[in-house]
């Protein structure tokens, strides 16, 4: 009965001067020189399924399709130590791997080993696809990289000199002593970093926000501004849109209950559509409990808004007790001072735009 012999391998090369696999989790690469690369290739060697130990010759041959086809490269390695079906070579170390050939659209690896009882070489089945693959020096420095396709990088990637970029049609990442970020011909800048500020689009990102820490207190049955609690923002195009975030604090002079309302300018939004009977608000009911004016409750809303302007946008906070007592922003109810339970509380007023 004849030998059966079976090689399980693993090649790679190099992708963006890292060390990259190619054909399986477990490959790893390098390169040496400036004219040729060198391969690492690991591979499992069994005979008759029980893996091998001892030496063994292996013949190594590059070709341009998975059967027949041209022969692009081959090399042989005599001697090579094999523990437990386990053997490591770098392909190219006996005979150089051209920058053209791994250049290749391409390859496909054939494997042969030396049979010491017969002394024949044997040119074990199924080919190796290599695909194409980018790849770099890590020898001496290179002016120019070019990569035709896409390009991963599991770690970090350091950028020198004043500026990097990347075709400007497909959109470009671009660094340098000041920015970051992206940029594409039709659109100019999406996003970017600039002197320590996030900037999205061609300015900084419009954003505004209002700390409120003043005690604002009301006992008026229908609505009224919160003193100073409102913020201002310009929106840069009528087709913006902004996101509006408040979160108001308040306590209740007793077991009433109040709340509040955004508005633009004098429009109130972020409210439910007005229902008969029902006064429309914005958060929930702040509550003072049984008759307990000892406490305060914050509630937050979230809305998008559509101003429809470039001109100057405010926005304000409205408050209202319906039951005659005290609501007191920024407090609890009695607000009462050097009791083991005496606070005060912040409220803010957020404002985004979202091109």
């Amino acid at each position: 009965m004849g030998k059966t012999w079976q090689v399980r391998g693993y090649p790679c090369v190099l992708v963006a001067a890292l060390l990259a696999p190619v054909m399986t989790a477990h490959a790893h690469g390098g390169a040496t020189g400036s004219g040729s690369q060198l391969v690492p290739y690991a591979g499992f060697l069994e005979q008759d399924g029980i893996p091998v130990n001892g030496y063994r010759d292996f013949t190594f041959r590059l070709f341009d399709v998975e059967t027949g086809g041209t022969e692009l490269w081959s090399e042989s390695h005599a001697g090579v130590s094999i523990a437990a079906g386990q053997f490591a070579v770098h392909l190219g170390s006996q005979h150089a791997l051209a920058d053209h050939i791994l250049a290749s659209s391409d390859l496909y690896l054939e494997v042969a080993v030396l049979d010491p009882a017969t002394s024949t070489l044997l040119s074990l089945s199924g080919r190796q696809r290599l695909g194409a693959v980018p790849y770099a020096y890590r020898g001496a420095p290179r002016a120019d990289f070019l990569v035709d396709g896409n390009l991963t990088v599991a770690s970090n990637v350091s950028i020198g000199g004043d500026r990097a970029n990347f075709p400007a049609a497909n959109g470009a990442l671009v660094a340098n002593a000041s920015s970051q970020g992206f940029w594409s011909a039709a659109d100019g800048w999406k996003w970017r970093w600039d002197n320590g500020t996030l900037a999205v689009g061609s300015v900084p990102m419009n954003v505004v926000s209002r700390e409120y820490t003043d005690v604002f207190s009301t006992t008026s049955t229908t609505f009224v501004d919160v003193t100073n609690f409102s913020a201002t923002i310009t929106p840069s195009s009528t087709s913006s849109r902004v996101l509006v975030m408040a979160n108001v604090t308040a306590g209740m002079g007793g077991a009433i209950g109040g709340s509040y309302r955004v508005l633009r300018e004098s429009t109130p939004i972020a409210v439910p559509p007005g229902v008969s009977g029902y006064t429309p608000v914005t958060g929930a009911t702040f509550y003072g409990g049984s008759n307990d004016a000892n406490n305060n409750e914050t509630s937050s809303a979230i809305y998008l808004d559509s101003p429809g302007t470039t001109a100057p946008v405010t926005y304000k906070v409205q408050v209202y007790s319906p039951q005659a007592g005290w609501l007191r922003v920024n407090a609890m109810g009695s607000d009462a001072a050097n009791q083991g339970w005496s606070m005060r509380a912040r409220s803010s007023l957020t404002l985004m735009e979202i091109k």
